[in-house]
């Protein structure tokens, strides 16, 4: 078994909630983030036990509960660590159960004041470095750092260019010996508008040596946020925007006449200009189209685009970036990766992992006296085995969770981009067990009180696995041909060699791989899916039994009348050539429906086209105590290429092969949607069509799950059958139901949309996504004209 991971450094990614329209709890807050290393990228939240009406509409908050407001939070910035100001209710924080270490901010304060940060490094400890590798002799360029005071300034130079708490300002001040190249200058307009561009500020110095580590959906964006530099909320907006990764400029009315104001809008703008697909955004949040303040800005972007009003949008209202995955997507507001240095380790081994700690290159110059972790190293894990035991892809846990699952010594936690190991001082390697798909989806059973354990069709179904090579030998399967010839084989009944020989010859064309019919069953042979034999007569009771070839000699036992008899050597026309099913594939119905579940794990696997990653456990009991209270044919924790930054979909599937979906297997499903909230249900038939008793059951049920707030239904559906599963055109599985697809909903949601694609094609259901967009405007409309609420 080969492993492939991938070991990415990043500083912790801290998040603070701080006390709503408070301006002295969140200046404490950026003070913190300007200390740290990484600091420009953690978020500052208001903290709400209930939202208040003004900040649901400023924020657009409609159909989101707090919990799922933080939780989701945490999610888009990958967040480590909770810092709180302790003016809030630590208990009903608490409540909120978050899943992360959460601190208060009075502690990371004396820690630093201390000289021993917890939970980071900060920038006392980067400067020693910093000041070796870039300031230890005079620079061409007069570059500088400059330690100002900017506690003497308003909370605006505080979020634009970053603000130390005096006490710990003075503790740096006493640690480095001053030059020509560390100033103090306190000139404030001159550092906010950077007029010389010749000053290193407390923001810049904590991003030493991070770079942004894109994805997909990770666009770097360019805006420019005009803000009302009075306002808590405007300064807070642009301050998450812009720990997302954005490149954010802010504009206000002061500076929207100045030369450099004016030299930074047309230099981002240029870039925008007569470009046909993309356009720089202006964000504001109030339409005051009249207002004085816009009408010199627009004056300005029409003479930045040369008079033609091209290559720049307004846009109204704050991006959602506390929302779900679908809405951050819609928005583009995924959270920028942050990346120090990163190592690919190739390795050969069984179960277990040891590989060095990445360390970044300031820490040995320091010691921390605590055992808190400072860093983290980000493992992304590709394991190359015939196997489909291995966890591939995790989804939401909690950070004690994480290290139980995998056995690590240490700290860790899981965000969508995988495994993340947060070291302290102390440590120098990694250590853990390859997680295994049962032992996670056990745990996850394991929140409901309930047990799943592998059933007989289930360890049936990972022997065929391993028998055919891995996930890419279901291939063999990929074929309505091959598996009516596997009918052949049915109840144990063996096929002449003849007669099996003929049938692939009649059928060879209609395989997906070209071969002649000795491949094809050289294949089988190897797979261990057939087995050769002979059909021999007894000369006593002439019945013909058959035979396997080490049971073949020259004194036979019958099988019938169990006398001996000798084999007709003499005339071997009577021994005729025959193949047999083994295990599975000498069962009924399709290998006891095995072969539709690894046709449907195929699907997942290999047939999406994409980079797609997906855990699985096979056929389960699901039990109460030692009592089985329901089963399940297939449990997938699939994360899609387009969702690459998103925590996986849990889909429980019930698989058939030519039966129908009874009430019993709707109910079963039902139940297990009821205990997991937002799982999909899949239906998965190797039928071309679905019978109207089927609709009928599966129509009743898609509608009872069809409720929520949130663009998915508290429970999707996914229907596929035999045209998905068993296509025409293999280059194409989703031919029957791409007439449905739209394709900006396709983008924001691939499997979100793949489901409402299936139960449009096959139950007739509109959209849910069309049926909540709807919803949507009727409750804007009512909110927008009901309150005149401003923020503050």
């Amino acid at each position: 078994m080969k492993i492939e991971i991938k070991q990415v450094l990043r500083p912790l990614r801290l998040m603070f909630l701080v006390a709503p329209g408070n301006p002295k709890s969140f200046q404490r807050a950026v003070q913190i983030c300007s200390s740290y290393w990484g600091g420009k990228y953690f978020p500052i939240i208001p903290y709400y036990e209930r939202f208040s009406k003004a900040f649901k509409i400023s924020q657009n908050l409609f159909g989101i509960s707090t919990k799922d407001f933080y939780h989701q939070l945490i999610e888009n910035y990958s967040v480590d660590i909770i810092i709180y100001d302790e003016i809030l209710k630590t208990e009903a924080i608490k409540a909120l159960n978050l899943g992360k270490t959460v601190v208060r901010i009075d502690s990371i304060e004396e820690s630093l004041i201390n000289n021993d940060p917890k939970f980071g490094f900060g920038l006392h400890q980067i400067f020693a470095t910093l000041l070796e590798n870039e300031f230890k002799y005079l620079r061409n360029d007069q570059l500088k750092i400059n330690l100002y005071d900017g506690s003497k300034k308003d909370l605006l130079s505080g979020v634009m260019i970053g603000e130390l708490n005096n006490k710990y300002l003075d503790k740096i001040k006493t640690l480095f010996k001053f030059n020509d190249q560390i100033v103090t200058n306190d000139e404030y307009e001159t550092i906010l508008n950077n007029e010389s561009g010749n000053y290193l500020n407390y923001l810049d110095i904590g991003s030493y040596e991070i770079f942004l580590n894109g994805n997909k959906n990770f666009e770097g964006r360019d805006v420019i946020f005009l803000i009302d530099p009075n306002s808590t909320a405007d300064l807070m907006n642009f301050w998450n925007l812009r720990a997302l990764g954005w490149n954010i400029l802010a504009v206000w009315s002061s500076i929207i006449d100045l030369a450099t104001t004016r030299k930074k809008v047309t230099s981002i703008l240029k870039r925008y200009l007569n470009n046909d697909f993309n356009h720089l955004t202006v964000l504001g949040t109030e339409a005051e189209d009249e207002g004085e303040d816009v009408k010199r800005f627009k004056a300005l972007l029409h003479e930045a685009s040369n008079n033609t009003y091209n290559g720049y949008m307004f846009q109204w209202w704050i991006p959602r970036y506390w929302e779900d995955y679908n809405m951050r997507r819609a928005d583009h507001v995924f959270a920028v990766g942050l990346s120090v240095k990163a190592i690919k380790h190739e390795l050969t081994s069984e179960d277990y992992i040891s590989i060095p700690v990445l360390k970044p290159t300031f820490m040995d110059n320091w010691y921390h006296s605590h055992i808190e972790p400072v860093y983290t190293n980000n493992l992304s894990l590709n394991i190359k085995s015939q196997s489909v035991d291995y966890v591939e892809t995790f989804p939401r846990l909690k950070d004690e969770e994480a290290g139980r699952i995998i056995r690590g010594m240490g700290i860790w936690s899981v965000t969508s981009t995988g495994l993340n190991f947060h070291p302290n001082l102390h440590d120098s390697f990694i250590g853990f067990y390859l997680p295994l798909s049962e032992t996670l989806v056990d745990h996850l059973f394991e929140r409901k009180k309930l047990k799943i354990e592998l059933s007989s069709a289930g360890k049936l179904a990972r022997e065929v696995i391993k028998n055919i090579g891995g996930i890419y030998g279901t291939n063999l399967f990929f074929n309505e041909t091959m598996i009516n010839l596997l009918s052949l084989f049915e109840s144990g009944k063996p096929v002449g060699k003849k007669a099996f020989f003929d049938n692939i010859q009649r059928n060879k064309s209609k395989f997906s791989f070209k071969a002649e019919p000795k491949t094809i069953v050289g294949r089988m042979l190897n797979n261990k899916m057939i087995r050769l034999g002979a059909e021999i007569e007894c000369t006593f009771c002439n019945r013909a039994s058959y035979y396997q070839v080490d049971e073949v000699n020259y004194k036979i036992k019958c099988k019938v009348c169990q006398n001996t008899f000798d084999l007709p050597a003499h005339n071997p026309d009577k021994i005729a050539w025959a193949y047999q099913g083994i295990g599975p594939f000498a069962l009924n119905n399709k290998a006891e429906g095995i072969i539709s579940v690894l046709l449907t794990l195929r699907f997942f696997k290999i047939a999406l086209i994409g980079n797609n990653t997906c855990s699985c456990v096979l056929s389960s009991n699901i039990l109460n105590g030692r009592e089985v209270i329901n089963e399940v044919d297939l449990i997938l924790l699939y994360q899609g290429n387009w969702a690459s930054n998103e925590y996986p979909d849990l889909i429980f599937c019930e698989c058939k092969t030519h039966k129908d979906f009874a009430l019993s297997d709707v109910n079963k499903m039902q139940k297990l949607g009821q205990q997991f909230p937002g799982a999909i249900l899949l239906f998965a038939t190797l039928k071309k069509h679905l019978s109207q008793p089927e609709k009928k059951l599966l129509k009743k049920l898609a509608n009872s799950v069809r409720i929520g707030n949130s663009y998915r239904p508290i429970n999707p559906m996914l229907i596929l059958t035999g045209n998905e599963l068993l296509p025409t055109n293999s280059f194409n599985v989703l031919e029957k139901l791409e007439k449905h697809k739209q394709n900006h909903a396709y983008h924001e949601d691939h499997t979100g949309h793949l489901c409402d694609m299936s139960i449009k094609e096959y139950l007739g259901l509109e959209f849910y996504r069309t049926i909540i967009e709807e919803r949507y405007k009727k409750k804007w409309d009512r909110q927008k004209n009901s309150s005149t609420e401003v923020d503050v």
